[in-house]
């Protein structure tokens, strides 16, 4: 089995900020997988993770008076299996280097490269 039918009945929390960065990408992603969930606050990212099955976590570091290492954390402190991407418009070593330890899939730089995110 290929990695695009491993992905056809996975659900994605998609947690972002730049409303037109993630209609696009959700519109990709969507193309691959049963379901994204498209969030934009830490909050919501949080509610949603409890209330639904989620099989991949994709979250951008730097939010509107959010750091998306919080809630990885957050989630890496009771589920180190589910897969975590990363998309950062930061090349800065120190979210690099604070996000190591946590066990990610993939750090991805913005602009996102899609065929990277697939």
């Amino acid at each position: 089995m290929n990695t695009l039918e491993q992905l056809k009945d996975k659900t994605v929390l998609f947690l972002e900020d730049n409303v037109e960065l993630a209609l696009n990408a959700t519109s990709l992603l969507n193309i691959f997988v049963q379901k994204v969930h498209h969030v934009s606050t830490i909050t919501e990212a949080e509610l949603l993770f409890e209330k639904s099955h989620i099989d991949i976590i994709i979250s951008d570091i730097k939010l509107k008076n959010e750091n998306g290492l919080d809630f990885i954390r957050k989630i890496r402190s009771t589920n180190v299996q589910i897969p975590i991407l990363i998309i950062s418009g930061h090349k800065d070593e120190d979210f690099l280097l604070r996000s190591i330890p946590l066990g990610l899939t993939a750090y991805l730089l913005k602009p996102i490269k899609y065929d990277e995110l697939i």
